[in-house]
């Protein structure tokens, strides 16, 4: 290693080699302490004021403040960048109390984490590829959070070499629908708890919607799809539903909400059973359905007197959920009705109405 005179003039550019040794250096901020072997710096030990750093390349990073140790970190042999082996951070602050957060790595991989309060009582325990339930609690043991399901694969979104559960994430775990970003499953039985055991939230969601009955402080609420509806429309069998009244919901969400309680072929019956034909388009994953309205609605103008509706049956590609998109009765294809709900308008042209080809929307990826 080779260290240089900082001041100007005669020596400015001298310089001596270090091979072995320690360097120190003082200012009125602090001092700065080099450790070097073979001509390479292999520790660097920092302190200003009340604060201390060590860093050993390929060893640890150590942080200190009044004398006490805050940080332990440390690294697979040769990089200072791997975690390897059991770090610890103190005086972490999760649901408004300190305590320590502990983590376990493999050459990188975060294996475990836990975080314990400064009264002994452990947060939480969680292990890498583990399926058992998520528990949170507070200071006095009383449940905070807890997640399962049934599907067999870990519930939360691991990095592989940071938190799992920091003071970002735990915001989204009891945020209002904001638990659905930090969870890694898209079905799961989700109860959460105040400080004085007061119910923040309980229930089930699916394709990471709520779905059936959920329990807040305010009382029971029910969702279809995510939707909240009441009581009601939520318990009325689908056989009592009037399905051509559903259909003639504007609301593209509700409507597909209502429609969730049948099955397709459900919905389809219950049409067919009240004499009316359906016509079914299929094309990839989409499907274009053609209904004929057996009633014209009272005071309709010629505009929205039609013959038919028609629904385009697409499926989110994050939450799997299918939706009955309402589109105009001039659709002629899927892909005519998918262009349309992005905003591309029905032309005429040669008397014949619809989209330009070479005005489509091309989809590289749809998420």
């Amino acid at each position: 290693m080779n260290y240089y005179s900082r001041h100007a003039g005669w020596g400015r550019g001298d310089y001596i080699h270090l091979d072995e040794g320690k360097l120190k250096v003082k200012d009125i901020n602090g001092s700065k302490t080099v450790v070097v072997k073979r001509g390479t710096i292999r520790q660097v030990i920092t302190v200003t004021g009340n604060e201390k750093t060590d860093m050993a390349y390929g060893r640890h990073l150590k942080e200190y403040k009044d004398g006490k140790i805050k940080i332990h970190v440390n690294y697979h042999p040769g990089t200072n960048y791997s975690m390897h082996g059991k770090c610890y951070w103190r005086d972490e602050t999760l649901l408004e109390n300190k305590g320590t957060r502990r983590q376990e790595y493999s050459k990188g991989t975060l294996k475990r984490e836990y975080f314990t309060y400064l009264n002994g009582q452990r947060m939480y325990d969680i292990t890498r590829y583990s399926c058992k339930p998520l528990v949170i609690k507070y200071p006095d043991n009383q449940l905070a959070l807890c997640i399962t399901s049934e599907v067999k694969k870990p519930l939360l979104k691991w990095a592989w070499s940071k938190q799992v559960i920091s003071a970002n994430v735990i915001p989204s775990l009891f945020g209002e629908d904001r638990w659905r970003y930090g969870l890694a499953v898209d079905n799961a039985h989700i109860e959460a708890h105040s400080p004085t055991g007061q119910i923040q939230f309980e229930g089930e969601i699916k394709n990471r919607q709520r779905v059936g009955e959920w329990t807040l402080p305010t009382g029971k609420v029910w969702y279809l799809q995510g939707v909240k509806v009441s009581y009601k429309v939520f318990s009325t069998p689908p056989e009592k539903l009037d399905i051509m009244e559903i259909l003639g919901i504007e609301n593209a969400q509700l409507r597909s909400a209502m429609l969730s309680k049948y099955s397709t072929q459900g919905m389809f019956d219950k049409l067919r059973a009240e004499g009316v034909q359906v016509k079914e388009q299929v094309e990839g994953n989409m499907k274009l359905f053609t209904i004929p309205v057996a009633k014209v609605p009272e005071g309709a103008t010629t505009a929205n007197r039609d013959a038919v509706i028609k629904f385009l049956e697409v499926t989110c590609p994050s939450t799997k959920a299918k939706y009955m998109l309402k589109v105009p009765p001039q659709t002629n294809t899927c892909e005519e009705g998918r262009q349309w709900t992005f905003g591309k308008d029905f032309v005429t042209r040669d008397q014949a109405i619809q989209i330009p080809k070479e005005e489509y929307i091309e989809f590289a990826q749809e998420t």
